[in-house]
């Protein structure tokens, strides 16, 4: 510890601590004394290869430090730190040497420093495995030390470098890491460069040296480093290189090679391509001057532009030379070279580069001599050719015959326009047509020329933009066609007219002439009139060649003409060809031409081959069709029939052909047909369709289907009809099997009906004693054998009415009569219904039920929750059916929302027995489950999972599953919502009435951990997590001592349960001195999360109050908030209300006077004794006819009617009590359980519907419910209104304002509602329950209304709801 460190040491030192200093200490000596304080036993030597040192150096260091006192020999040999100072321990540093010095000695380096020290010194020898060596220095070598100068180097705090091991700065290569410390450790030291990243992802180069560190037994002890930051050498170098190879390219794309020379024109430095192209090595020109490579006229005239540069003091500038080769030969050079000057300014020599031109010299000579050349032919080609200027058409360049075809000398037409001896278009046009030629490029065109002497002349013109030392051209030639033009406009107009293309085949030249109209015949662009004869003969058809080979050999052979058709391919489609040609032979009769034409004829082929086609396909058809076809004339008469026909009516073609239609007709049909043949023929119409009847021949009718279509002339009078037989017997007897089938599978479906209506009502009657009976017996005294029996009892009676409620809920929806309702939910009441249901099984199993409910999933939604409900107890009851051990979990996510609808993900994970692929696929088959050791193990149907598919099919989504043997099954299914119209809060949304609070949760399961992290990260909490007590403990003190207290503590209860001593779960012992709800010091609140069987354990142990808060598992997310803050908020007087109220207290029903009507003297029992439980006091009817004779004699509160009874059933007592007594509330209380017993009920007057078993919470929840409505409206609505006014949604109730209703809320409690609200402070459920407790319907409405909005946080929304309600007391005092 330093004087800094230590308030009771003074900074300087007292004189006695002086006397034992004799000398400065330098900074490399308190560096020598601090290592060795840390590592005692270093020798000398390993000193000085530590710190880098002359050994010399290092020993007069040490014997100096050893003299002053400050290291002394240790015992095994080396050095120690001196055990005999005043001031210090052996670990201190020496009186009167500051400790910061060293710490600046570390710090100020510009150089990185750091250590990396091992937990515990190593072997480096031949007797060690260095491999495994090597594994234990990655896992326990460390850094300990870094400077700001090694932080610096990689942009990090000292926090982030401190602890890395090597295996954390060699992640991305370990073996290189590896290879690298094996160095270091094999050699002591090691020098390296690396290319490393910072943390902040930037690049930055590393120079390295390491240095081991050994104890005096030779073992190392770690390594000390020094880095140095090469970034910017390392980028200039790469500059560097950069600009070096781009000066290469440049040179290597300007230059073949370049020089130097010295005053004197000789070579100092020659680099390139010399050799290539000289022969001469670069050596071999040193001190020669160029002049020398030269020919003496050529080196004179090089000497003489250096000499005159030279002189200046100026640029060479650009020239050419040839320079000899070595091999005797010259090649051209183009140069350029640039003054030097030293530092003087004094000129020194010149540098400059050659570039070979060789090739360009020659080809510049080559084109020299081929445009001679082509100048002579320019001049006597026997075309007119023209060179003009675009922008003012003047010839530019023209042959002889260009002007003297239209009469001007060369002078004059050089001056001449195009337009002044153009006759097609006038100035502006023949503009229009250059700039059109300068756009396209080409242009072949027919024009009219004016000659000088005033004739027209026809030429044939040719275009062609061109480009001349980069400027654009025309080059145009001309051809007079005069004399031409008039012979062929002749035969133009005939072969044109008749689409007839000419050609002439020069037989020995094997070319042929084609005019433009035989190009358009084979589809090919038009040419220059000159094709081979390969172009026509290739052009046929491959499968035609053969053919019109040996055609034309034979017309050549013959003397005579050639006439042929043959086929080619056009534009992709087949065409026919028709030739006809004459030839022309010599004296000697040996053909030399050929002069013919061709046309088109493929209309004519194609329409003789479909007539063909048409015909024999008709006459097929006809004769084939597997129905009657005929042809019957106007008259009526047949014409032609097929076999189908005369196999449909029993006589042959021949007796057919002899008759008409009328005589095989019906009677009774015949004038249909008449007027259905006057319309053919009148041309009203060309088709008609007649079921009609035929006479077999036999006499039998025959029923058919007559379609009848009309064949008209040119004129369009009626040739013949075209006439379609159907016999139509076997369909007729079809339909009348199908209607049959139809009246007994109707008849069988109405059959099942029954027998499920019957069989349901017959199961349900005696099931309702076994359950109402075990239930009345559960709540007497019995000892534990007994209440073991009656809860197996009453669990095999509720197994059996699930199994019976599935085979009904199956056909409703086989029979598509289940319809989902719309209302709105909160989907954590479905959490916690299923919580009820399946937690204690769980638990009982030893399994972990867990809800994982994602922040954006809304609080409040409309759909139908009890078949919502349904498909989740089915999946969650299943998981835990099936799982022996480790946990089910429910997850709940948002897939899409949009437009007020949101679509929600559904899955349902658990580690149990898992499914084979095979057994997935056919899981959701009705009556059908894994295998049948299932259904022997577990029981059940096999209906619910088919019965899940289908409702979730309802909700607009789909259900799957994911397994495989003993890991495990996923089920998962997404299912559509609509939200409210408000915006609908979401599990996530931050509780405005708790704030941002520290919690910190203790559980020893991870995944329980994470579960509530993930709620309370949603609610921007700041969380702590720890795994047990003793870790919570020192979480709350550290939390504590770092000025962030815990508010409050999560514990998960099961490791509680077997501690004695803690202050959490149990009363604690005096000596504990904490209080029972707080953990940790300073004492933070604790809320307890148990499961039932936890809370039943603990309550045993001590009361109630002596507990903390208790919160039960699954947790949920309004369940948790509800829990924490009931504890932050603890201090406010809102418990007293509850505890006042005492809400349990009394009973709903308590003297409510009720009618049953039931005949079954055992279903009396039970719901006599139920409803005697409650305090209500019950008459019994047996009958109907006694029902409403006592309804008639006294007043009923509610009357629960059976259906099925003696002397008048419950419809008929239902409508005669209405008779009388509109108001009382029926209910059904019957084994009719289907959807179309209950609808009956409605209709008859009742009420409501509850099908038995009865379910007491059921049965209570629903008599309340009628009985409030009844006594606050004073009038009840029945049947059907009664049911659809109580799901109505209270957004449709008027203003409370309008409504005379008694509220019943104490007006205390009620301003104190208002003033939580209106300081948005926390409102308790307690609270609200005690408002709730004397409420009015019209109240009720308001505050679970009000409920809704505090669920959603949403304070002011609340209190403006609020604002409706006024206390009965208040009200009645403005009266």
């Amino acid at each position: 510890m330093t004087a800094a460190q230590n308030p009771q040491q003074p900074d300087s030192p007292s004189p006695r601590k002086a006397s034992h200093t004799t000398a400065a200490v330098t900074p490399l000596q308190q560096a020598l004394v601090q290592f060795v304080t840390a590592h005692p036993g270093l020798a000398t030597p390993a000193l000085a290869d530590a710190f880098g040192l002359p050994l010399a150096l290092c020993q007069q260091e040490c014997t100096s430090l050893q003299a002053n006192g400050l290291l002394a020999d240790h015992p095994l040999g080396g050095w120690r730190a001196s055990s005999g100072r005043p001031d210090s321990a052996e670990t201190k540093l020496p009186t009167g040497v500051n400790p910061r010095y060293l710490a600046m000695l570390f710090e100020q380096s510009l150089d990185g420093l750091f250590f990396m020290m091992l937990d515990e010194p190593v072997c480096w020898d031949d007797s060690v495995d260095k491999e495994r060596v090597l594994d234990q220095v990655f896992e326990h070598q460390r850094l300990t030390h870094a400077n700001q100068a090694m932080c610096r180097q990689y942009a990090a705090q000292p926090e982030q470098l401190i602890g890395l091991r090597p295996a954390d700065f060699f992640a991305h290569d370990l073996a290189e890491g590896r290879r690298q410390w094996r160095q270091l450790f094999d050699t002591g030291r090691l020098h390296t460069e690396t290319d490393e990243r910072r943390f902040d992802g930037s690049p930055v180069f590393i120079e390295g040296d390491y240095r081991c560190l050994y104890d005096h037994r030779g073992r190392i002890l770690g390594h000390f480093g020094v880095q140095r930051d090469m970034t910017e050498r390392k980028l200039a170098q790469r500059r560097l290189a950069e600009s070096e190879a781009r000066f290469r390219d440049i040179i290597a794309s300007t230059a073949d090679f370049i020089w130097e020379v010295d005053r004197s024109g000789r070579f100092s430095f020659v680099a390139g391509e010399i050799e290539e192209l000289l022969g001469y090595r670069p050596d071999e020109l040193i001190g020669c001057a160029p002049f020398e490579f030269m020919d003496a006229d050529e080196g004179a005239r090089i000497q003489s532009i250096f000499e005159a540069a030279r002189a200046e003091g100026r640029a060479l500038g650009k020239h050419e030379n040839w320079l000899k080769t070595k091999q005797g030969g010259a090649r051209c050079f183009a140069f350029a070279g640039v003054p030097v000057f030293d530092d003087h300014g004094e000129l020194v020599g010149y540098r400059g580069l050659n570039r070979d031109v060789t090739e360009q010299k020659q080809a510049d000579e080559s084109l020299r001599l081929s445009e001679q050349r082509l100048r002579a032919l320019f001049e006597m080609s026997p075309e007119s050719i023209v060179i003009l200027d675009p922008e003012t058409t003047l010839p530019l360049q023209f042959n002889r015959l260009a002007h003297e075809r239209l009469g001007y000398t060369a002078d004059e037409f050089a001056r001449l326009p195009i337009a002044a001896y153009e006759a097609n278009e006038d100035a502006e046009a023949v503009r229009a047509h250059v700039e059109r030629i300068a756009r396209t490029g080409r242009d072949d065109f027919e024009t009219r020329h004016r000659c000088r002497d005033g004739h027209i002349m026809t030429a044939m013109v040719s275009v062609q933009l061109t480009e001349i030392a980069g400027s654009p051209f025309f080059y145009a030639m001309y051809r007079d066609i005069t004399e031409l033009r008039g012979l062929s406009e002749r035969l133009l107009l005939a072969t044109g007219a008749g689409g007839i293309g000419i050609w002439e085949w020069e037989i020995n030249g094997e070319t042929l002439s084609w005019d433009e109209q035989m190009y358009r015949l084979y589809g090919l662009p038009v040419g220059d009139g000159q094709e081979p004869y390969t172009r026509w003969y290739f052009a046929l058809c491959a499968d035609d060649r053969a053919r019109m080979d040996a055609q034309l050999k034979q017309a050549l052979d013959a003397q005579d003409g050639f006439d042929s058709e043959f086929r080619i391919l056009r534009n992709g489609e087949l065409c026919w060809l028709r030739v006809a040609a004459r030839i022309i032979r010599d004296a000697n009769a040996k053909p030399v031409r050929m002069i013919g034409c061709n046309w088109d004829v493929t209309d004519t082929r194609l329409a003789e081959e479909r007539m063909a086609r048409e015909e024999a396909r008709f006459r097929g058809a006809f004769e084939i069709a597997p129905n009657g076809m005929a042809l019957v004339d106007g008259a009526g008469r047949w014409l032609q029939v097929n076999q189908a026909l005369c196999d449909i009516l029993g006589y042959s073609a021949e007796e057919l052909l002899a008759r008409d239609f009328q005589s095989i007709s019906h009677p009774d049909d015949l004038p249909a047909d008449l007027v259905a043949l006057e319309q053919l023929v009148s041309g009203a119409t060309d088709q008609v369709h007649l079921d009609k009847r035929y006479l077999h021949k036999d006499g039998h009718i025959v029923p058919i289907l007559l379609t009848s279509s009309a064949v008209r002339d040119e004129s369009g009078r009626l040739t013949f009809t075209v006439n379609h037989v159907l016999d139509l017997t076997e369909r007729r007897a079809s339909e009348a099997a199908m209607l049959a089938a139809k009246e007994a599978a109707e008849a069988a479906n109405r059959a099942k009906s029954e027998f499920l209506a019957n069989m349901s009502h017959e199961i349900r009657t005696p099931l309702n004693a076994v359950i109402g009976l075990t239930e009345l017996t559960l709540s007497t005294e019995l000892d534990a054998r007994q209440r073991d029996y009656l809860d197996k009892v009453r669990h095999s009676s509720r197994a059996l009415l699930g199994i019976l409620n599935d085979i009904l809920d199956y056909s409703k929806i086989e029979a598509g009569r289940v319809m989902l309702e719309q209302t709105q939910f909160r989907l954590e009441d479905l959490l916690e219904q299923l919580t009820a249901l399946f937690q204690a099984a769980a638990e009982a199993k030893g399994l972990d039920l867990f809800y994982r409910i994602a922040p954006q999933v809304p609080r409040q939604l409309i759909g139908d929750p009890m078949r919502l409900g349904q498909v989740l107890n089915n999946l969650v009851g299943n998981a835990v059916k099936f799982t022996e051990q480790g946990q089910v979990e429910l997850a709940i996510r948002v897939v899409s929302e949009r437009d007020e609808r949101i679509e929600l993900s559904f899955s349902v994970r658990d580690s149990g027995i898992g499914m084979a692929a095979d057994t997935i696929e056919r899981l959701f088959q009705a009556f059908t489950q894994a295998d049948g050791s299932i259904t022997r193990r577990y029981g059940g149907t096999g209906l619910g999972l088919t019965i899940s598919q289908r409702l979730v099919r309802l909700m607009g989504g789909t259900i799957k599953a994911r397994s495989a043997p003993e890991q495990g099954s996923t089920f998962c299914f997404h299912a559509e919502f609509k939200l409210p119209e408000r915006a609908a809060a979401r599990i996530g949304a931050p509780p405005h009435a708790i704030g941002q609070s520290r919690i910190l949760i203790v559980d020893k399961r991870p995944a329980a951990r994470q579960l509530l992290a993930e709620i309370l990260q949603s609610w921007r909490m700041t969380l702590l997590e720890a795994s047990s007590c003793p870790g919570a403990r020192q979480a709350i003190a550290q939390a504590a001592a770092a000025g962030q207290p815990v508010d409050l503590v999560l514990l998960e209860a099961k490791q509680c349960l077997d501690c004695r001593f803690c202050p959490v779960a149990a009363p604690p012992a005096p000596a504990e001195g904490l209080p029972p709800r707080a953990l940790g010091d300073p004492p933070t609140p604790v809320v307890l999360m148990v499961s039932s069987i936890e809370q039943a354990q603990l309550l045993a142990r001590g009361d109630s109050s002596e507990l903390p808060r208790l919160l039960a598992k699954p947790v949920t997310p309004s369940a948790l908030f509800d829990a924490i803050a009931n504890v932050t908020q603890a201090q406010r007087p809102v418990r007293a209300y509850a505890a006042e109220a005492n809400p349990g207290s009394l009973s709903p029903l308590q003297g409510v006077r009720v009618l049953v009507a039931e005949d079954n003297r055992i279903n009396q029992m039970v719901v006599e004794g139920i409803l005697c439980q409650i305090g209500a006091s019950v008459t019994l009817a047996t009958n109907g006819r006694e029902a409403a004779d006592l309804a008639l004699q006294q007043d009923f509160d509610v009357v629960l009617m059976d259906l099925q009874m003696p002397l008048m059933d419950g419809y008929a007592a239902t409508e005669a009590i209405r008779a009388h007594n509109p108001d009382v509330p029926i209910i059904a209380l019957t084994a009719a359980a289907l959807e179309t017993d209950r609808e009956r009920c409605l209709a008859a007057g009742m009420n409501d519907h509850l099908s038995k078993p009865v379910i007491p919470a059921h049965l209570i929840e629903v008599m309340t419910r009628w009985i409030k409505l009844a006594n606050t409206t004073g009038k009840l609505k029945t049947g059907k209104q009664a049911t659809a006014e109580a799901a109505r949604d209270e957004t449709t109730q008027p203003p409370l304002a309008e409504q005379d209703v008694a509220l019943g809320i104490d007006p205390e409690q009620l301003t104190r509602l208002r003033q939580l609200l209106a300081d948005s402070e926390y409102v308790s459920p307690e609270l609200l329950g005690v408002l709730r407790q004397n409420a009015s319907p019209a109240a009720l409405r308001i505050l679970t209304r009000v409920e809704q909005a505090l669920d959603a946080f949403d304070y002011e929304s609340a209190a403006d709801t609020l604002a409706a309600l006024t206390p009965t007391s208040r009200r009645r005092q403005r009266t």
